[in-house]
């Protein structure tokens, strides 16, 4: 679990990074007006972790789409405020995993995707959730060359 545990960790260090080098005024650019802004990806994420540690007790995960205009971004250190959040799920996140065994890596959790309801090992959401985050810091990237960073 250690391996899975410090990757996880890593994977959230360089979002942040992203996150962190968004400008100030910056935090509710989106490309256009159905796209997740910057704040809007980095709710979706702190949703994702919440639901990927309840699925372990409820083993299920909802289908957890990311939106646009679902951060709330009107007060002035929003980005700031979602940021500490990521930190504090990364570390919810990695206790977690931390302390799953490999019996709990095989319990199966139902998933509602766009593809339909499929059936996943937690050691294989966890994964995917990674991945998942991922794809989305690399939205960040983007997004931070668009507005000139």
């Amino acid at each position: 679990m250690k391996e899975l545990t410090k990757f996880s960790i890593e994977v959230r260090e360089s979002t942040l990074k992203r996150l962190r080098a968004v400008p100030i005024g910056s935090e509710d650019w989106r490309v256009d007006k159905d796209s997740m802004s910057f704040a809007d990806i980095a709710q979706h994420i702190i949703d994702c972790d919440l639901a990927l540690i309840e699925s372990f007790h409820t083993k299920n995960i909802g289908s957890n789409l990311g939106k646009a205009h679902s951060a709330l971004t009107d007060k002035y250190n929003a980005l700031k405020d979602l940021i500490e959040k990521l930190e504090e799920t990364k570390n919810k996140r990695a206790v977690f995993i931390e302390g799953l065994n490999q019996n709990d890596l095989s319990e199966i959790v139902s998933t509602d995707r766009k593809e339909g309801e499929q059936q996943l090992t937690m050691e294989l959401l966890i994964l995917t959730m990674l991945d998942h985050e991922t794809h989305h810091r690399g939205q960040l990237s983007v997004y931070l060359k668009m507005i000139g960073k």
